[in-house]
């Protein structure tokens, strides 16, 4: 699987839909291999295993992924500036 794969989770509506995924660029990697990517972050998070920042603004992760280790990084809009430009990128 060729790397790097960098892809972009954001928050928008916390209880209708807690994750809403956009993806930056994925180039070479499959859509199962970007939810088992993750799938992966998520679980890192929640155990506290392979977190490298836990912020307000960013999440990242390091995690093993076959034979290659790559670092995942989570943006979180913290405000209604961050979700508006969010909404402008598209």
């Amino acid at each position: 699987m060729p790397f790097p794969c960098i892809f972009q989770m954001q928050h928008h509506d916390a209880a209708n839909n807690p994750r809403e995924l956009r993806v930056v660029q994925a180039k070479g990697v499959t859509w199962e291999e970007l939810s088992a990517l993750i799938a992966a972050h998520e679980v890192a998070l929640s155990s506290g295993e392979g977190v490298l920042k836990d912020g307000r603004r960013t999440a990242v992760t390091r995690l093993s992924y076959g034979d290659v280790w790559l670092c995942v990084k989570e943006y979180r809009p913290v405000g209604l500036l961050d979700r508006i430009k969010d909404r402008l990128r598209g």
